[in-house]
């Protein structure tokens, strides 16, 4: 649901906490929500952005900053 998601609306970036507003009504939960995210970033199916510092990564405000990357 979440890949499908981010493929329709390919050319745009999504904080996790709008996608877990927008899928919230199906019952998905934020932490649902990155988990998938996390196996599809390592199979290089989307990229997600957040603050790297000192070997600490934590979220933009907003949550991280999500999107699909097309494949060729």
């Amino acid at each position: 649901m979440i890949l499908e998601f981010l493929m329709k609306h390919e050319d745009k970036a999504f904080f996790s906490k709008n996608i877990a507003e927008a899928s919230k009504r199906y019952g998905v939960k934020t932490r649902d929500i990155m988990r998938t995210v996390r196996g599809y970033e390592k199979k290089s199916l989307v990229y997600d952005k957040r603050y790297v510092t000192d070997n600490k990564q934590t979220p933009f405000k907003k949550g991280y900053l999500i999107t699909w990357f097309e494949q060729k």
